[in-house]
């Protein structure tokens, strides 16, 4: 229980706050030093970030590998934008959680120590 709960408490502590917001794929402006994430052709989605932009390739760097892409080979793409809504709420989530997670296991095992050794 101890586990789980913890578990818990760090993955709605470490929760993303960044959020991919759609292009309009007519006005693919890609901007050097964002982080995109795209498709090409029916390949899954990967996440790049943005090198060098010319009339029809893109440089990325993806997991630390400089590749050339053609702009004409993606089929969508979307900007990674910081999301101030997420970060409020996840942290206002996960800073509850943890007060009634440790609560609960302190009104619980009110006798034994918050934390066991060996």
């Amino acid at each position: 229980m101890k586990i789980a709960a913890l578990c818990l408490v760090i993955l709605v502590l470490f929760n993303s706050c960044y959020t991919y917001k759609q292009l309009n794929p007519v006005e693919d402006e890609f901007i050097v030093g964002e982080k995109y994430e795209i498709r090409i052709g029916n390949q899954k989605k990967q996440r790049v970030h943005i090198k060098e932009v010319n009339d029809s390739t893109l440089v990325v760097i993806q997991n630390k590998t400089a590749l050339v892409v053609q702009r004409a080979m993606i089929t969508e793409n979307r900007k990674m934008d910081f999301s101030m809504g997420k970060t409020i709420l996840a942290s206002t989530v996960g800073v509850l959680l943890t007060f009634i997670t440790l609560g609960a296991l302190m009104w619980n095992d009110s006798n034994q120590p918050l934390v066991e050794c060996c």
